[in-house]
């Protein structure tokens, strides 16, 4: 695997996540956790276009930051073991572990 497809990999899966977080609007009651899960949508479709656009560092200290904050967020307001995991948002949180992980990646073998 070329660092390219890595980096259109965690694009694509920016993309389609960021859609999904703010797909929730149309089939969920509002709410300020679902304001909120739509805001770092917003922000994850950002970052995949960045990442299929340029790749830079900046876009792969954002891949990196936004996804590691949001699976945080969704590890605080639904502890595992409390039942409140549900298979999208489990799919939203192995998403942003992915991607963190590839950014994380790209950005250790990037000189400067």
């Amino acid at each position: 695997m070329t660092a390219d497809f890595i980096r259109k990999s965690a694009g694509t899966l920016m993309l389609l996540t960021g859609i999904g977080h703010v797909a929730l609007l149309g089939v969920r009651p509002m709410s300020p956790e679902l304001a909120i899960t739509a805001a770092f949508g917003v922000g994850y479709f950002l970052i995949g276009i960045f990442l299929w656009r340029s790749g830079g560092r900046g876009a792969l200290w954002a891949g990196l930051i936004l996804p590691a904050i949001g699976a945080a967020l969704s590890f605080a307001a639904n502890p595992p073991g409390k039942g409140g995991w549900t298979p999208i948002g489990t799919a939203f949180v192995a998403i942003d572990i992915v991607v963190v992980l590839a950014c994380l990646w790209l950005l250790m073998r990037r000189p400067g």
